[in-house]
Formats: C-alpha cells, structure tokens, sequence
C-alpha cells in the first residue's frame, strides 16, 4: 500500500475544516516544529559582510568624502545660495 504526499493545498483544506481553536494549536505544533528543525541563521555573517564591503569601498576612493561631509558640503552650499554670500 502507498501512502502519497498530501498537496499543501490539500493540508489547507482539511485545516479549514478544524474549529478555530484546533486551527491555532496546529499552527503553534507546526511552528514549534519548526523552531526545533531549523538552525538559527548567522547573524554575524551578514555584519562581517557589511563590514568588508565598508572597508572594500573605502580603498576604492580614499580621497572622497563620506556620503555624511558630501551631504553636509550640499547643506552649506545650499544655506549660502540661500542666505546671500557676503561679498
């Protein structure tokens, strides 16, 4: 005898026919399931990232000014225009 794999669709329906509250501890079955099969993501891993693509795009152009004193360069330019250079 050979069992098959039920749909996910197939799940949902069947699901839909449990009272709300049969419907709330599947879902908490399934999650604690879930919990305890997955590993826990490498959180550090994406900041090591970011940091070496920081340090990356800091050799690329030395001489440049951050995004930060380009910004505050704009701000002062744009104040000055504003206000009337002394001349």
């Amino acid at each position: 005898m050979t069992t098959e794999t039920p749909t996910i669709d197939q799940v949902i329906e069947l699901a839909r026919q449990l009272p709300p509250e049969t419907r709330v501890e599947l879902v908490a079955q399934i999650v604690r399931e879930l919990v305890t099969d997955v590993p826990a993501p490498r959180t550090n891993d994406a900041w090591e990232r970011l940091n070496q693509f920081r340090d990356e795009l800091a050799t690329l152009s030395p001489t440049s000014p951050t995004l930060a004193e380009q910004l505050d360069s704009d701000r002062r330019e744009r104040q000055a225009l504003i206000e009337g250079s002394p001349s």
